[in-house]
C-alpha cells in the first residue's frame, strides 16, 4: 500500500510530481462498495507503474490520497522519461488486466499529469506553485475532454517542463510525435500542456480548442478568441487508421453494423461469440466491456474495435476463420466498407 502522507520520505525542493484522477468517479451507477474496489485497483496498478525497473518505488516517494484520484511526489533522482514510458505502459497494463474482468461500475479509467518543480512538506501536507500547477493541468477542460472523446482508459498529460526537457528530445522511449499541445486555462492558471493516450498514440483534435501561444518570456498564454478546430469526418478519421475517438460514426451506422453481424450464426450463440472475441488481438479483446445479451455483447465487440487502427479488419478476419464465406459476411464486410470509404463509398 501506499506511503501514507506523514511518513517516509518528506518533499523539501526540486521534485517529480505525478497527479492521477479517476474518471466518472461519483457517476450514479457506482456504490459505495464499487468505488473502494476501484481504489484499491487504482494503488495496485500505481504500485506495479513505480516498480517498473528505472522508477522510484511507490514507497519511497510521498503520496497523498485525493478521494477520487492520487498525487505522487517522487524524490529530484526520478527519471521522468521513465515516467511517460516505461511507467505509463505498465499503469495502461494493468487498468487493461483489470478493466478485462469488470463490470461496468467498476472499470477503471485515470487520467494523469505530470511535471516538475518545488514542492516544499508544510507539517501537514505538500505546498507549492508546481502542485498546484500539476493540478491545474489534471483539472483542464481540454484535457478533460480528449479523455471523453477518445473514451481510452489512460489519458497522460505533461507540462511544458516536462515536454520540453524530455518528450521533445525524445528521451528514452518518448515519442514526441505522439503528443497533442492543449491549453489550460483552470482558475488564475494560463498554459500549456501535453497529451497522449499511451498504447494509442496522439489522441484526437478536440471539437473545439484554444491553441497555446507563446507568452512574455517564453511561457504559454491561451488565446483570447480562439477558433473553432472541426473535427474531421468520422469516416476519413478511420479511413486514416487512426482510432476514432471524438470523430466516431454516428449511433445509426453502428447499429447498422450490429444488425449486419448478428446475420451471422457464429454473433448469435455465446459460445461462438467468445470464440471470435478470442481471435481478436489480446489489446482489442481484453478490454471488451462483455455481456450476456447477444445484441449488447455484439454491440461493445464492434464498438471497441472500432477504437483501434484495423480494428473491424481484425474482426472480419476472426469471422471469416470461423464462418468462412457467406451472404451474411459479405454484408457486412459491404457495411464496413462504407464505414471505412464514407458515405460516397461503394
Amino acid at each position: 500500500m501506499p506511503v501514507p502522507a506523514g511518513e517516509g520520505w518528506r518533499p523539501s525542493g526540486l521534485c517529480t510530481i505525478f497527479v492521477c484522477d479517476i474518471a466518472s468517479f461519483g457517476d450514479t451507477g457506482r456504490t459505495d462498495e464499487a468505488r473502494a474496489h476501484v481504489r484499491r485497483a487504482m494503488y495496485a496498478a500505481l504500485e506495479a507503474a513505480f516498480a517498473v525497473p528505472g522508477a522510484v518505488p511507490l514507497g519511497d516517494c510521498h503520496v497523498e490520497d485525493r478521494g477520487d484520484g492520487a498525487m505522487v511526489i517522487m524524490p529530484p533522482h526520478a527519471d521522468r522519461a521513465t515516467c511517460v514510458t516505461e511507467a505509463a505502459a505498465m499503469l495502461l497494463a494493468r487498468l487493461r488486466l483489470h478493466n478485462g474482468v469488470s463490470n461496468e461500475a467498476a472499470r477503471l479509467r485515470l487520467r494523469a499529469a505530470l511535471h516538475t518543480g518545488e514542492a516544499h512538506w508544510d507539517g501537514t501536507g505538500v505546498v507549492g506553485d508546481a502542485v498546484n500547477h500539476a493540478f491545474r493541468i489534471l483539472d483542464a477542460p481540454a484535457f478533460k475532454e480528449v479523455m471523453r472523446a477518445s473514451g481510452a482508459q489512460l489519458a497522460l498529460a505533461v507540462s511544458e517542463a516536462v515536454y520540453g526537457d524530455v518528450v521533445r528530445h525524445g528521451r528514452g522511449a518518448a515519442d514526441p510525435d505522439a503528443y497533442r499541445r492543449i491549453g489550460v486555462e483552470v482558475k488564475e492558471t494560463r498554459a500549456a500542456a501535453w497529451v497522449t493516450l499511451p498504447g494509442r498514440g496522439l489522441p484526437p483534435e478536440p471539437e473545439s480548442a484554444a491553441e497555446p501561444a507563446a507568452g512574455p518570456g517564453g511561457g504559454a498564454v491561451v488565446a483570447a478568441s480562439p477558433e473553432a478546430v472541426v473535427a474531421p469526418p468520422w469516416w476519413e478519421a478511420v479511413a486514416a487508421g487512426a482510432p476514432p475517438g471524438g470523430s466516431v460514426p454516428p449511433g445509426d451506422v453502428l447499429f447498422e453494423l450490429v444488425e449486419y453481424a448478428l446475420e451471422i450464426p457464429q454473433m448469435t450463440a455465446e459460445r461462438s461469440r467468445e470464440r471470435v472475441v478470442n481471435a481478436l488481438p489480446l489489446q482489442i479483446r481484453s478490454v471488451i466491456p462483455r455481456s450476456f445479451d447477444a445484441r449488447s455483447d455484439t454491440y461493445e465487440i464492434i464498438r471497441t474495435c472500432l477504437d483501434y487502427p484495423g480494428g473491424l479488419q481484425e474482426l472480419l478476419r476472426a469471422l471469416r476463420g470461423f464462418a468462412g464465406e457467406s451472404l451474411a459476411l459479405g454484408r457486412l464486410e459491404r457495411a464496413i466498407a462504407r464505414l471505412l470509404l464514407g458515405p460516397d463509398g461503394p
